[in-house]
């Protein structure tokens, strides 16, 4: 595992280095998307999973998935779009060859959106008991189908179709509905997932979850590096080549990257909500790893801890850099929820939690004390440093130019929210509010400011697929959340038990997160939700 992780974790440094430079050298950017596109399809015709492992890496660090383009008559495509059309395109034809294949003819096969229920899987057992022996016994009198969770995400399907519809026929205007519903399209990749789900046993399943696994350790690693590495370039007196590197940032859609004063500089990724994501993975693992310390005192349980600790500080330390409110209230939240949980199924282990609790707060003391340590440095000079810019970004609840673009946004929503409550205004509905950006403001001095790209991930929702869409959103991440709650009580091993814990655990910090950001509008969000989704089926 270690050699995989080292394996990926070169690779994701080596495509960011080559995504730079082709950043500043088109040509070489050109081939750079081609190279992309033509590897992960040779290696998704091979094996289908390893198409999902590309497809989930790039997610892991590419923010809006522009680390490589390629334009074409004025259209920009992503590296994300290649990835998503490879997958997908490898997925069609592995299907269109199971339909060829005479041994695998088709048939209508309702199973993967209905589940059996233990009373179902009676009647069944009765009906073969039947053949065998002949007898005509009596047979169970309940028969009962319960709804798959495909069934819940085909009901999204259809309330998001809907909306593309809508946003037709209310003239919004073509390529605001189709540039507002690209995003969306990422649920497909749930068709590829639902194929490996259906054609690959319990134990090669596992193994492909345990690759996943180590090309998003990799990926989190390298983002926390990545942020820290931007953080001390932006926080010293660095003239030579800084301007390429914001640039790069900026033009790639990797990031943010603002002066806040006081010697800091926020760095904001958006992919950095896998970041959070992975510090409860990985506290989860240093619980699992305290408990087998606890009953046997391995050298290799202590280095497990150590390397859990390290990604922990890493992680606290990006996302104290990343100066976002919205991902501090979804980690808290979250964090309550985990501690619940733990609580609740770990009770006995009180002195396992305890140090567990001590483990994680050292963490995050030493990773504060990081970010301290990188913006102090004194080679090459920095700026006075000023530790109160964190207790005023966590209370600066008004003033500041984005919080206050976003209440000024707020009654605009509520508003169009009301022309069509139940039904939506589909996709492409705009709306125009007063900003306070900078980058607008430069451009129109006045503030006014039409988009249909809005900060309130739910209240968007709400506008684009309306009350109807909205509900059935809720429902299939409800089906996800029971799905979870039920594998928590029939998981007899610490390790799944505990990483289902955490994994529910993000899903509450995504679903917090959206309330002020759109992310479960976004492939990062959706992603994380389909991942989530498919594991809790299994």
């Amino acid at each position: 595992m270690i050699k995989k992780f080292r394996l990926y974790l070169l690779l994701i440094i080596l495509t960011e280095v080559i995504s730079f430079v082709g950043w500043l050298i088109p040509e070489i950017g050109t081939v750079g998307f081609f190279a992309v596109a033509v590897v992960a399809l040779l290696f998704s015709v091979e094996k289908l999973e390893y198409g999902l492992l590309f497809l989930f890496a790039e997610l892991f660090i590419g923010s809006k998935g522009y680390l490589f383009s390629y334009e074409y008559e004025g259209a920009l495509f992503s590296a994300r779009i290649a990835l998503f059309l490879v997958v997908m395109s490898a997925w069609l034809g592995k299907i269109i060859l199971d339909w060829m294949d005479i041994s695998k003819a088709p048939k209508i096969d309702f199973e993967p959106w209905m589940t059996k229920s233990k009373e179902f899987m009676q009647q069944d057992l009765w009906s073969v008991s039947k053949k065998i022996t002949g007898q005509n016994n009596e047979a169970p009198a309940k028969v009962n189908v319960k709804p798959s969770v495909y069934f819940y995400f085909g009901l999204l399907f259809l309330a998001i179709t809907w909306s593309i519809v809508n946003g037709i026929l209310r003239h919004n205007g073509f390529n605001n509905v189709f540039f507002d519903f690209n995003a969306w399209v990422y649920f497909a990749v749930i068709f590829p997932f639902a194929y490996i789900l259906k054609n690959y046993s319990q134990e090669k399943f596992e193994n492909f979850l345990k690759s996943l696994f180590i090309v998003f350790s990799a990926s989190i690693t390298w983002l926390s590096l990545k942020t820290l590495g931007l953080f001390y370039l932006f926080s010293h007196d660095i003239s030579y080549g800084i301007d390429k590197v914001y640039k790069w940032v900026r033009d790639t859609g990797v990031g943010e990257i603002t002066p806040t004063g006081g010697g800091f500089s926020r760095i904001f990724i958006q992919s950095q909500i896998y970041v959070v994501f992975g510090l409860l993975v990985f506290a989860a693992l240093s619980f699992y790893y305290l408990l087998k310390q606890k009953e046997n005192r391995r050298e290799e349980n202590k280095w497990q801890l150590f390397y859990c600790f390290i990604i922990l500080l890493l992680n606290i330390a990006t996302i104290i850099v990343s100066l976002s409110r919205s991902f501090w209230v979804g980690l808290a939240a979250a964090l309550l929820f985990y501690c619940f949980f733990i609580l609740l199924f770990f009770y006995k282990q009180w002195r396992v939690i305890l140090l567990h609790i001590i483990f994680l707060i050292t963490s995050a003391v030493l990773g504060f004390a990081f970010v301290v340590g990188i913006a102090a440095f004194p080679y090459p000079q920095s700026g006075v440093f000023n530790v109160g810019v964190f207790k005023d970004r966590a209370g600066e609840l008004n003033g500041e130019a984005a919080v206050s673009s976003r209440w000024n946004l707020l009654p605009v929503l509520v508003e169009k929210i009301k022309k069509a409550p139940f039904l939506g205004s589909g996709f492409g509905a705009q709306a125009t509010y007063i900003t306070q950006d900078p980058r607008i403001l430069a451009k129109n001095p006045t503030g006014e400011y039409t988009t249909y790209a809005f900060e309130w991930g739910w209240l968007d929702i709400w506008i684009k697929l309306g009350a109807v869409g909205l509900l059935f959103y809720i429902i299939l991440i409800l089906k996800i959340f029971v799905d979870g709650i039920k594998r928590l009580k029939i998981l007899d091993f610490r390790l799944p038990k505990l990483t289902a814990i955490a994994l529910l655990s993000g899903l509450v910090m995504l679903l917090v997160t959206s309330i002020f950001s759109p992310y479960l509008n976004h492939p990062l969000g959706i992603g994380y939700l389909v991942l989530v989704a498919m594991i809790f089926k299994k």
